[in-house]
């Protein structure tokens, strides 16, 4: 039993790769060339022997992940791509770099925060690595400003979170104030000074139940500076609130 004619001059799945054209082609094998032959043979002979190509991973990973695309320098921001998934396996690992020089992490875990120390635009990256090293990639960019800043903030219709005390105007994909942070917009608050995302109303004369309550003035909330708040409160985004 042989093997007659040239031998490709390409490699294939064995420790066999050097021969490169003909039998004569066994060379840098040392002690093991003829032993390399006769299996190359064995296997080529049963059909057996593929060429190389590139490694397959199996599908790709589906990366999906929800991060806001601005933010307060200072303000810990969460990134989750729990939504994420394999078809054909599962997701091992999970890599976030957050553009501002940090060490990128990588982690099983699908969640992780980041916070900025400086305003600026900064470009993220997240990667998904699924069990067979299939990866999965995407790169967004986030703008961290100073706190307090409202003009020029942006949010999505798939993206619609907005930094703290803003919410998400769906009409215009503004980011808006909404001071008492319950995800009402001021304009449509119907007490903007007290967190109450019921918006009760029962006599609906436009002034929520909140601020309807006997000796509350919600005017009494609104601050420019520390010193304006009671000493158990501090002035944050103009409203006094209670320490942390």
């Amino acid at each position: 039993m042989g093997v007659e004619g040239p031998i490709p001059a390409r490699g294939y799945h064995n420790r066999c790769a050097a021969v490169d054209s003909s039998w004569r082609g066994v060379r840098a094998m040392s002690g093991r060339a003829w032993w390399c032959v006769a299996v190359w043979a064995l296997v080529f002979w049963a059909g057996g022997c593929g060429e190389l190509g590139e490694p397959d991973f199996g599908e790709a990973p589906v990366l999906e992940y929800r991060s806001p695309i601005n933010a307060y320098a200072g303000q810990e921001v969460i990134f989750d791509a729990s939504a994420s998934y394999d078809p054909d396996g599962e997701i091992a690992w999970y890599s976030f770099d957050f553009g501002d020089g940090a060490q990128a992490s990588r982690s099983p875990e699908p969640v992780a925060s980041h916070t900025w120390s400086e305003a600026g635009r900064y470009t993220t990256r997240v990667t998904v690595i699924d069990d067979a090293g299939g990866k999965a990639s995407e790169f967004r960019e986030i703008l961290i400003v100073e706190r307090g800043t409202v003009a020029g903030l942006r949010c999505q219709e798939s993206r619609p979170w907005c930094p703290a005390y803003l919410v998400c105007e769906q009409d215009t994909f503004r980011c808006v104030s909404d001071r008492d942070g319950d995800g009402v917009r001021d304009e449509d608050d119907v007490c903007p000074g007290v967190f109450d995302e019921a918006q009760r109303d029962e006599d609906e004369d436009g002034i929520g139940d909140a601020c309807a309550e006997p000796g509350y003035d919600p005017e009494s909330d609104y601050c420019r500076a520390d010193g304006d708040c009671p000493l158990e409160r501090v002035c944050l985004d103009g409203l006094c609130r209670k320490k942390i």
